[in-house]
Parts: structure tokens; C-alpha cells; sequence
């Protein structure tokens, strides 16, 4: 599931909404993908199959700024520091790629090769 979303009740819905996850029936089958546009027949449909709420996404404005300096801090905190001060050897290497690639994902920046 998406982190930028909410759950509204289905007599909340409305057409344009899309949504953030998959909706599934009692049975596991796919319902409605992640990412599609809800209409009203698709709002009827849902009713029709019992679906009482929907994981609908938040515009991209919606979604909070990310305090760079507080992720920074608090991966930092996480690893101990930021694997400057370790021996270059192969897990420390890998220790600090891992890093690197949470740093990134928090930041909302594209992985580092």
C-alpha cells in the first residue's frame, strides 16, 4: 500500500478518487487495481460486494515535505553513525550500501548505484 493515503468509507466515495491499493473480495480475487479511477459503477459495484472501505491516494501535494535533516539524523541513529569512521572491509562496504539505500528511500530520492 501506498504511504500517502486514506480510508474512506464507501458512502464517502466519490467518482475521480483513485485508489491506493488493490481491492480485493472475500475470496482474494482482484476487484479494482491499485491505481484506478473509481466511477460510479464501480462505487456500485463495491457496494454490491460488500467493500466498506477504500484506500484512496492523497494528491502529491498532499503528501507532507520530508525534514531531510531529521532523517538524516534519525538513519544516522539507526547505524551508529554513517560508516566513515569503520574499516573499509566487505561488510562494512555492504553496511554502508544499505545505508545509503535507506538514506534514499526516506528521502524520497531515487536509489544511488
Amino acid at each position: 500500500m501506498n504511504a500517502a493515503h486514506v480510508m474512506v468509507d464507501l458512502g464517502h466515495a466519490s467518482a475521480g478518487m483513485v485508489l491506493s491499493d488493490a481491492i480485493l473480495d472475500q475470496q482474494g480475487q482482484v476487484l479494482l487495481a491499485e491505481g484506478t479511477v473509481l466511477t460510479l459503477a464501480m462505487l456500485a459495484a463495491l457496494s454490491r460486494h460488500e467493500v466498506a472501505m477504500l484506500p484512496i491516494a492523497l494528491p502529491a501535494s498532499a503528501t507532507p515535505p520530508v525534514d531531510a535533516a531529521a532523517v538524516t539524523a534519525r538513519v544516522r541513529y539507526i547505524f551508529r553513525g554513517d560508516g566513515s569512521e569503520r574499516d573499509a572491509g566487505p561488510s562494512d562496504t555492504a553496511t554502508s550500501l544499505l545505508h545509503r539505500y535507506i538514506l534514499d528511500y526516506r528521502l524520497g530520492q531515487e536509489a544511488a548505484p
